[in-house]
């Protein structure tokens, strides 16, 4: 997963785990805005959800 969601945003690479979970919300629509308010437990699993769609198909087809 770490390294799905670095292929989709390579600036995350060497940063912590805050900075992961706001990439998989990002996933899940949140925009991120300066104003925007940190994002909510609906946004995390459907971003959750994509990154798990993405790493089933990465299986399916490595396989």
């Amino acid at each position: 997963q770490i390294a799905a969601l670095e292929g989709k945003f390579p600036d995350l690479k060497g940063k912590g785990g805050k900075e992961y979970a706001i990439a998989v919300a990002r996933v899940g629509g949140y925009l991120n805005r300066s104003s925007d308010p940190p994002p909510g437990w609906i946004v995390m699993w459907r971003g959750f959800k994509e990154v798990q769609t993405w790493i089933e198909g990465y299986e399916i087809l490595s396989s």
